[in-house]
């Protein structure tokens, strides 16, 4: 019999941008981040649903260039301070979501937001 991962929410006290409630973080049994929900307004913002060409267009809009890479699968980001950051190339890459969830955590970082404004700013980003 196959096993099913279970998830679990977290509630942080991180706050929607929309109605200024608490946000639950949704992970998986690894306690990968999978979605931020709010439980007020019901968003939900999936990681899986994030597209290449979004993470692009939001990192360029913020000043972001990319940077000769060898690796066919990631392309290289360069920061307007100099810091290097890895974002997939194609959608199809077994650790996409895990990938993409690590590269949102260093972004959220380097500006000094908050995982979830980062994730949702993305996910406005044209498809």
């Amino acid at each position: 019999m196959e096993e099913k991962e279970h998830e679990y929410t977290k509630v942080v006290n991180q706050k929607c941008q929309d109605c200024g409630k608490p946000l639950s973080i949704l992970c998986n049994e690894s306690a990968q981040i999978v979605a931020v929900r709010c439980p007020e307004c019901f968003q939900t913002f999936l990681i899986s649903t994030i597209e290449v060409e979004q993470l692009q267009s939001y990192l360029k809009k913020n000043g972001w260039v990319e940077s000769p890479c060898e690796r066919k699968e990631v392309i290289r980001m360069l920061s307007p301070k100099g810091y290097i950051t890895m974002i997939p190339a194609i959608k199809d890459l077994i650790d996409f979501v895990e990938y993409t969830e690590h590269v949102l955590t260093s972004i959220a970082v380097y500006e000094g937001k908050a995982f979830d404004d980062v994730l949702s700013e993305v996910l406005k980003e044209e498809r």
